[in-house]
């Protein structure tokens, strides 16, 4: 999946079989960063090891070089 800003049309493919679109999503709805598109069928076993952590400067430094469309709460 792609992040784009402005509105930009993303294309997400799936293997068959391989996962279950939610319910709320319908043909040519608006979604948003961070919104669930579909759930996995398989089953995911738990890794032996922790991620290691993002030091903050690396978060960081991404947001600078990839800002936010806007960090407002969405208007009714």
């Amino acid at each position: 999946m792609g992040r784009f800003k402005l509105g930009s049309t993303v294309i997400n493919l799936f293997a068959p079989g391989k996962v279950n679109l939610v319910e709320q999503l319908e043909s040519l709805s608006v979604t948003k960063i961070g919104q669930p598109l579909a759930v996995s069928t398989e089953t995911f076993v738990t890794p032996d090891a922790e991620p290691a952590p993002l030091p903050a400067e690396e978060i960081e430094a991404e947001h600078d070089a990839s800002p936010l469309v806007d960090d407002k709460k969405d208007q009714v």
